[in-house]
């Protein structure tokens, strides 16, 4: 009696140490309810009188197997602990769950006098699976499932993950994702995601996965993380859906675009290179018949000065010859010669010879100069001299760099390099020439526009042209203003095609873009433009002196 006594005492102290935090219920070895507590009453909602003297039928939900409780008294019968989850029946007919220990009290015999149950309610939990269970039943219908433990590790996977993953759930499950990791994104990517899921927030994105066979597929998912009593997530559940046939059409669409913009690239580069086909061609005609005007006459003019001077001097030498032996003329001869004023036409006629002639040398040299620049009467690929390209190009600009009502005359620095013949197709290089110092001049002539007289006397306007040697194989041509310089978003598109700052009308856009295609892609050289606002423009030309053999090709 003493031990059992003694066990009467440790059963009250277990009873009143579990009733502060637990639900609480002893029956006999019966199953005939001898004690509950508050929290086995308030969650059965029956009061004890109800209770005490009753079995645990009374709260039957029907909602397990006769063989669940037979397995369960057979466990506790022998002496042994039974440890599950039950769900009962409340009085208001309200379902309930209740995870449950049972451990029986023995006798001197070894056999169950009674039975303390320790419950603790898991309804909320309980409610969350089944939840969770309809959604993976309702999802596992039309998506991909897969659902992982607050590791990443994979507890469930449905049927549509192994089809498309190809890996059987036996393979899958204990793993992790990094089994079907594909390596296309960055590991950033993975961070970005695991910290938003880790703090309990639905995460969205398009993920690439790698199949079992190696093939990549893509996947648009959804991440929803499962929360504990204290805001922690114990498990995730991703939704997926197959975007595979998407991203392809998304590729196909890209590379479409990009043909297109190739094409279009292209179309633009026939274009514009019609119209410098054109424009050369026109100007190349408009050359060959001034030329031609202009040529033959000057020619014709040029070729009898020499005898017209030979001439003029024979006479002026008789009529030297006259005055030392007949140095006193008749009075008629006397006042013609005063009229005339022979003695300054002596001196004058001879100067007047040498201007004329000059004059059909300068413009016999100007015929050649526009000859030189279009090259007219040469092949379009063959060895020259820069220099001469570029003082060809300034010649025929030379009106624009006179001074004018407006402005000063502006200043050409030429400093030259020694340079060897340079093999490149001579017409389209001086086109460059002209097209860079044309946009000096006019950057010069705004700039003097917007400064004041006294700024305009301190900086007077000049284009400096450099040439030297680079690399030992290539040469450089250097053409700076001292202008207003441009901007940095005018800089970055210098060489667009159609891009002009001009108004409209007095521009098209084409000069700069056929300039970077004829020394770029034609020339396999480079086209340089560094500039800033107040330090004026400078455009490197760099082309390689032996012709690649790519520009040789017809």
């Amino acid at each position: 009696m003493s031990n059992c006594k003694g066990v009467q005492k440790e059963l009250t102290d277990i009873k009143f140490a579990l009733d502060q935090a637990s639900i609480i219920a002893i029956t006999d070895h019966k199953g005939v309810i001898t004690y509950v507590n508050d929290k086995f009453c308030e969650l059965s909602q029956y009061d004890q009188d109800e209770l005490l003297g009753k079995t645990h039928r009374l709260i039957n939900s029907g909602s397990h197997p006769k063989s669940f409780f037979q397995r369960m008294w057979a466990t506790i019968s022998r002496g042994q602990v039974w440890e599950g989850e039950i769900c009962n029946r409340a009085k208001d007919g309200s379902l309930y769950w209740v995870s449950t220990t049972i451990v029986p009290f023995l006798d001197e015999q070894k056999k169950p006098y009674q039975y303390i149950s320790i419950r603790h309610d898991i309804s909320d939990r309980k409610q969350t699976e089944k939840e969770l269970t309809d959604i993976k039943f309702a999802l596992d219908q039309s998506s991909i499932i897969a659902v992982t433990d607050h590791k990443g590790v994979i507890t469930y996977v449905n049927d549509k993950f192994c089809e498309l993953s190809q890996y059987d759930q036996d393979e899958l499950l204990g793993k992790t994702h990094r089994l079907i990791n594909s390596g296309s994104h960055p590991k950033s990517f993975f961070q970005r995601m695991w910290a938003t899921i880790s703090r309990g927030q639905v995460w969205q994105g398009e993920i690439c996965n790698r199949a079992k066979d190696g093939s990549l597929y893509w996947v648009s998912t959804t991440i929803v993380p499962f929360l504990d009593g204290y805001g922690k997530p114990y498990q995730y559940i991703s939704i997926r859906h197959d975007i595979s046939q998407q991203k392809i059409a998304e590729t196909q669409i890209k590379l479409k675009k990009q043909e297109l913009e190739v094409a279009l690239h292209q179309l633009q580069r026939s274009q514009t290179q019609l119209v410098q086909a054109e424009k050369m061609s026109a100007l190349g005609d408009l050359v060959a018949g001034i030329a031609h005007e202009i040529n033959n006459p000057v020619n014709f003019i040029h070729g009898n000065l020499p005898h017209v001077q030979d001439y003029a001097q024979s006479l002026i030498n008789v009529i030297a010859l006259y005055q030392q032996n007949y140095p006193h003329p008749a009075d008629g001869v006397q006042q013609n010669a005063e009229a005339i004023d022979l003695q300054f036409i002596q001196q004058d006629l001879p100067q007047m010879l040498d201007s004329m002639q000059l004059g059909t040398d300068r413009i016999r040299q100007i015929v050649l100069s526009l000859r030189n620049f279009s090259r007219i009467d040469e092949a379009a690929y063959k060895s020259v001299d820069i220099h001469d390209g570029i003082d060809n190009a300034l010649l025929i600009l030379r009106h624009r760099l006179k001074s004018r009502s407006e402005r000063s005359a502006i200043l050409i620095v030429k400093d030259y390099g020694d340079l060897p013949l340079v093999e490149c197709y001579a017409g389209q290089l001086n086109q460059v020439f002209m097209n860079i110092i044309i946009n000096a001049i006019e950057a010069l002539e705004y700039a003097t526009s917007q400064r004041t007289y006294q700024e305009n006397q301190d900086t007077p306007s000049q284009i400096t042209i450099r040439t030297s040697v680079i690399e030992s194989s290539w040469i450089e041509v250097e053409i700076a203003d001292n202008g207003l310089g441009m901007p940095e978003d005018v800089q970055s598109r210098v060489f667009d095609l159609f891009f002009t700052t001009k108004p409209i009308g007095k521009g098209t856009g084409m000069g700069m873009s056929i300039s970077y295609q004829i020394i770029v892609e034609q020339h396999g050289g480079k086209l340089l433009c560094f500039s800033a606002p107040g330090r004026g423009s400078e455009f490197k030309i760099q082309i390689p002196i032996k012709c690649p053999n790519f520009a040789r090709q017809p």
